[in-house]
């Protein structure tokens, strides 16, 4: 009895967390010819990176 009851509050957190976060993530459409900016990860891990650029471009998709 006490794994079925896990089991159904694992699901049942499962499905809330689903629910509250798929609206934040979305997938982005880019169309060919599309100008997009590319995240500059190199930054992230530099000491100096709040003076540095943290896109890169614009690219033509």
């Amino acid at each position: 009895k006490a794994a079925q009851t896990l089991l159904k509050l694992r699901r049942m957190h499962r499905d809330e967390f689903i629910k509250k976060f798929s609206r934040r993530l979305h997938v982005p459409n880019f169309k060919e010819g599309d100008l997009v900016l590319v995240r500059n990860s190199r930054v992230e891990m530099e000491l100096d990176r709040k003076t540095k650029a943290r896109y890169i471009g614009p690219y033509k998709i």
